[in-house]
């Protein structure tokens, strides 16, 4: 029974932690206030599973793991002065920029990129600013640093389209963070905390603007050479899913429902009624 118990108690725990919150959301007002608008399919650009919006307010979200060794999510890391805040690394102690995932070196020294991708060609024929603020970086050109491990380097409507990005800052760990996708579901106490960012948006002469969101996300790792254990920072980049993204567009462009994140407990409760039932059908059966 243990050799039974063992290997579906491991399914169960990594089942939980894939359905966790995204570490990186972009999400769009609702209709009613303190809402999020779903996401949905769009015809133009064509895909799937994005919150559409003609207004001028976006929701970035960034979440720390639960229980893990997360220093930051947004720009380069740079260790506290104070060692009562990490006493495992010297103060100063940095982590990995943005170069050192083939973005250009434009890049070094920003927080956490909103990147905007509108139709191709048309850079010239419209503007956008986010918080007053101009892009950091525009381009035509699709360029090594925008793939990252998930979305959105490879969903519609990118590749192949032109690109500015905006710097929006580090996340904190503030609040818990609920899934945009499915808001409703109150977050269970071990969820991840982090930030919620209102971002104000002013564009014109552009059909529509797609919008996801990069972070760099350091944590401290350790590694041991001869008995002794030396701490550094670990730095990865990471993006929004494509399923947690924003199409801002003057029509509402498609229809259709996207699928929610189901809630970390609600599958681990799923999981121990499961071992429930096969305990007590053993019970039974030795009977």
């Amino acid at each position: 029974m243990i050799r039974f118990m063992l290997p579906l108690m491991v399914i169960l725990c990594m089942a939980t932690a894939a359905q966790a919150v995204p570490t990186l959301q972009v999400g769009a007002p609702g209709a009613t206030t303190g809402t999020y608008a779903p996401y949905v399919n769009s015809a133009n650009p064509t895909e799937s599973d994005t919150a559409i919006t003609s207004g001028s307010t976006l929701y970035v979200a960034g979440a720390y793991a639960v229980n893990n060794s997360q220093l930051s999510i947004g720009g380069k890391y740079t260790d506290h002065i104070d060692p009562l805040i990490t006493p495992h690394l010297a103060p100063g102690t940095m982590g990995s920029d943005w170069s050192a995932f083939g973005f250009n070196s434009t890049f070094d020294g920003h927080g956490a990129l909103l990147m905007a991708t509108v139709p191709d060609g048309t850079l010239g024929d419209g503007s956008l600013t986010v918080n007053g603020n101009a892009p950091i970086y525009t381009t035509a050109a699709y360029e090594d640093g925008f793939t990252v491990p998930n979305p959105p380097s490879n969903h519609a409507p990118i590749p192949g389209q032109d690109y500015m990005f905006f710097d929006v800052g580090n996340f904190l760990s503030l609040v818990l963070i609920p899934d945009f996708a499915d808001p409703t579901q109150p977050p269970p106490p071990s969820n991840q905390s982090g930030e919620i960012k209102t971002l104000a948006i002013g564009t014109s002469g552009f059909d529509w603007i797609h919008f996801d969101i990069f972070a760099l996300v350091s944590e401290e790792d350790s590694s041991v050479d001869r008995g002794v254990r030396t701490y550094f920072v670990k730095t990865a980049e990471e993006g929004n899913p494509g399923s947690h993204d924003v199409t801002w567009k003057t029509d509402d462009g498609g229809g259709g429902g996207g699928n929610p994140v189901p809630e970390p407990g609600t599958v681990f409760l799923l999981g121990t009624g499961l071992v429930g039932l096969a305990l007590y059908g053993r019970k039974r059966n030795n009977r």
